[in-house]
C-alpha cells in the first residue's frame, strides 16, 4: 500500500482548493433551466408500489407542477430479494412485474411528466446474459464481491465492453427521458477497487478504478442523445463530465457547517447543474421529528436557503415526510428564480460581517465565513443575499423598495426582469413570495395578509393566461379573497364564473363563489385542488 500526502497551507483561500485537471471537452450549455426534480423514494415489494408511485405525480401534476423531471430509484427494478438481472433490468416481480412497471410507465406519460430510471454500473447478476465470473470483482480473501442479494460487484474493466449493450437495452425497451447513474459520483472510487491478483498492476488500484468510471462518464457527455442525471457526492472528482448532477454535500451534518460557497460557483463547471442537496435528511445529517417536518419549519427553511446559496436547482423533498406544502415552496419557488443562475457566471462573492462586505479571503481570516451570511452577485444582474446565520438577522436594503429583515435560514434575490423572488420580512413578518411572468407564489406563514391581487392565510399560487386565473389553495383552510382587476387593470370585466376542479371528475364543476364588490372569495375544500376565474358561459366560444 503507498500513500502520499500533500498539506498545503495558505492565507489565501484560492490556494488552498485542490487542482482538478481541465475538461478536454466543454460541457454544453444548460437547457431546460426551469426543470425541478423529484426523487421518488425507495419502493416498498408490493404490488401497490407503482400505483402509489403513479398517484404521488398525478397529485404533483394537478397541483401545475408541469416542469418535474421524474428520477426513480434502484429498487423500481428490485425487490430486495435478488432474482433480477442487473445489467438487462426489468420491472420487479413483488411490484407486478414487467407488465405492470410498463402500465406505470405509460401513466407517467399520459401526465407528459419527463422521468429517468436509474442503472448503476456497478453490480453485475447471474442472471444478466453478459455474465462471468470474470467480471465480477473480487475481495481481498479471493472472493467475488458481493453488492447484495444476487449481486456482485461489477470489474471496472469490464464497465466499458458492458455499458453499451445494457444502456440500449434500457433506452430500447423502456424509451426513458434520461437515465439516472447511481453510486458512481455518489461513493468514492476506492471503495469499488478490484483485488483480481490476476490484473497485475490494475489490481488494487484506485487509479485504475477512476479512469474505468470516467471513461464512462466522458463518453456519456459526450453522446449527443444520451440524457444523464448522476447521482452525486464525490461528484466534485469528476468536473467537466458530469453535465447534471445531484449535489448531496460531504460531512456528517452538512447544515451545521459554515456557509462557504466559493467551491462549487466559481472552480467548478458553471454549465454544470447541480440539484438540491440531497434530501432534506442528508443535509440535516438526522432524520428530523415528525414535528418539525413541514414547510415552515426552521429546517426546511435552512435547507432551501441553502439551495439557493449554492445556485442548486430545485429537488423537491419526500411527500410522504415533508407534505405536499414543502414540495410546492421549492417548485414554485425555485423555478423562475434558478433559471437566472443556473449556467450563469459569479460575478462576486462576499460574505458580510459588522456591516460590512468581505470578499472570502478577507472573511476566511477574520472568521466572517462564520456568520453565514453571504451575497452572490451574478453576471446578469442577479443579486442573492442569503442569512446561514443560527441566531442573527441581516437587513437589506434595496433602492425605492422596503428594507427587508432576513432572519435565520433565509434569502432575498432580485434581478433582471423585475425578478423577486424571497423568505423574508418585507414589513408584514416573514412570508415567502415569488412573483415572475407565470404566477404569484406566496406563504404567509399563518397569518392572514394581503400580498398583491390576493388575501390569504397560508400558501396559494396563482397563475394567469389569457381570460383565465387559476388559484391552487396549497396549504390554506380560510377563503381566499382574490381581486382580478389587480390582474387585469386595463380589461372591462364582465361578471365572471368560477369553475371548480375536483379530484374525482373529469371536467370541473361551476363554483357558486362569494362576490362582494371586486373581490371573489374562494373557499378552501378538500376535493377541489384548483378553482379557474373566467369569462361567462355566453362569451366562451365552443369548444373552450
Amino acid at each position: 500500500l503507498k500513500e502520499r500526502w500533500v498539506l498545503t497551507v495558505s492565507r489565501r483561500f484560492e490556494e488552498v482548493l485542490p487542482t482538478l485537471p481541465e475538461p478536454t471537452t466543454a460541457l454544453p450549455a444548460v437547457a431546460d433551466s426551469q426543470r425541478i426534480y423529484c426523487e421518488l423514494p425507495e419502493m416498498e415489494a408490493g404490488e401497490e408500489a407503482y400505483i402509489e408511485a403513479y398517484e404521488r405525480l398525478r397529485m404533483f401534476r394537478q397541483l401545475g407542477m408541469d416542469d418535474l423531471v421524474v428520477l426513480h430509484p434502484d429498487s423500481t427494478w428490485d425487490d430486495g430479494h435478488g432474482g433480477t438481472p442487473a445489467l438487462e433490468p426489468q420491472g420487479a416481480p413483488a411490484k407486478g412485474g414487467d407488465d405492470a412497471f410498463r402500465e406505470y410507465l405509460d401513466a407517467i406519460g399520459d401526465l407528459k411528466l419527463p422521468f429517468a430510471l436509474s442503472h448503476g454500473f456497478r453490480d453485475i447478476s447471474p442472471l444478466d446474459s453478459s455474465w462471468a465470473t470474470g467480471h465480477a470483482g473480487m475481495d481481498a480473501q479471493g472472493g467475488l464481491i458481493s453488492t447484495g442479494p444476487g449481486r456482485f460487484q461489477l470489474k471496472s474493466r469490464s464497465i466499458a465492453a458492458l455499458a453499451a449493450t445494457s444502456l440500449r437495452h434500457v433506452q430500447e425497451q423502456y424509451s426513458p427521458n434520461a437515465i439516472y447513474l447511481r453510486h458512481m459520483a455518489a461513493e468514492p472510487p476506492w471503495t469499488r477497487v478490484d483485488s483480481d491478483a490476476r490484473l497485475g498492476d490494475e489490481a488494487c488500484s484506485y487509479l485504475h478504478t477512476l479512469q474505468a468510471e470516467q471513461a464512462l462518464l466522458a463518453s456519456l457527455r459526450d453522446e449527443e442523445d444520451a440524457h444523464v442525471v448522476v447521482d452525486g457526492g464525490h461528484h466534485w472528482m469528476h468536473r467537466g463530465l458530469l453535465k447534471t448532477v445531484i449535489a448531496r454535500l460531504g460531512g456528517e451534518s452538512p447544515s451545521t457547517q459554515p456557509l462557504v460557497v466559493d467551491f462549487p460557483l466559481r472552480h467548478m463547471d458553471r454549465q454544470q447543474v447541480n440539484i438540491g442537496l440531497g434530501s432534506p435528511e442528508d443535509f440535516l445529517g438526522t432524520d428530523v421529528p415528525e414535528g418539525a417536518r413541514d414547510s415552515r419549519s426552521p429546517a426546511f427553511d435552512r435547507y432551501l436557503a441553502t439551495t439557493v446559496a449554492f445556485g442548486n436547482a430545485g429537488l423537491v423533498p419526500d411527500l410522504v415526510r415533508w407534505g405536499l406544502p414543502a414540495v410546492a415552496k421549492v417548485y414554485y419557488m425555485l423555478r423562475p428564480l434558478q433559471t437566472f443562475y443556473l449556467g450563469v457566471q459569479v460575478e462576486s462573492i462576499h460574505y458580510q460581517r459588522g456591516g460590512n462586505l468581505l470578499e472570502t479571503t478577507e472573511a476566511l481570516v477574520a472568521g466572517a465565513h462564520e456568520l453565514s451570511q453571504v451575497r452572490v452577485v451574478y453576471a446578469n444582474g442577479l443579486h442573492v443575499y442569503i442569512n446561514g446565520a443560527v441566531e442573527e438577522s441581516w437587513e437589506i436594503s434595496l433602492d425605492e423598495d422596503p428594507t427587508y429583515v432576513l432572519p435565520p435560514a433565509s434569502f432575498l434575490a432580485h434581478g433582471p426582469d423585475g425578478l423577486l423572488v424571497y423568505s423574508a420580512d418585507a414589513g408584514q413578518g416573514r412570508i415567502d413570495f415569488v412573483q415572475c411572468d407565470d404566477y404569484l407564489y406566496c406563504d404567509t406563514r399563518g397569518e392572514r395578509l394581503n400580498v398583491g391581487p390576493i388575501t390569504v392565510r397560508g400558501a396559494a399560487v396563482v397563475t394567469t393566461h389569457d381570460w383565465q386565473i387559476d388559484v391552487y389553495p396549497i396549504d390554506t383552510t380560510e377563503p381566499i379573497e382574490l381581486e382580478p382587476a389587480t390582474i387585469w387593470p386595463d380589461r372591462r370585466l364582465p361578471p365572471l364564473r368560477v369553475l371548480a376542479f375536483r379530484d374525482d371528475a373529469d371536467e370541473p364543476d361551476v363554483e357558486s363563489a362569494s362576490v362582494s364588490g371586486s373581490t371573489i372569495s374562494l373557499r378552501p375544500q378538500d376535493d377541489v385542488y384548483r378553482y379557474r376565474i373566467t369569462l361567462p358561459e355566453w362569451m366562451v366560444e365552443p369548444g373552450n
